[in-house]
């Protein structure tokens, strides 16, 4: 996975808050945030009033479900 030009996470939805335990190096280069920065919290605080309300609303839902989910989320 660190290998593709994409942006990988995984949380644990099991844990208090649903942290993120797996991130990609793509992730860092295309957020601007470091994995060491972003691991073992929620991703919602990368959330800002340009989120795609709709992608948010994939991603609670699946996680409600306890179904994985693919999505891409714009956060300016």
């Amino acid at each position: 996975m660190h290998a593709l030009d994409a942006s990988f996470t995984m949380s644990d939805v099991t844990a208090y808050d649903q942290p993120m335990v797996w991130l990609s190096r793509g992730f860092e280069r295309i957020s601007g945030v470091s994995r060491s920065e972003a691991s073992g919290r929620n991703c919602r605080f990368m959330q800002s009033g340009a989120s795609d309300p709709i992608a948010v609303g994939q991603m609670k839902a699946a996680i409600t479900a306890g179904h994985p989910v693919r999505v891409c989320a714009w956060n300016d």
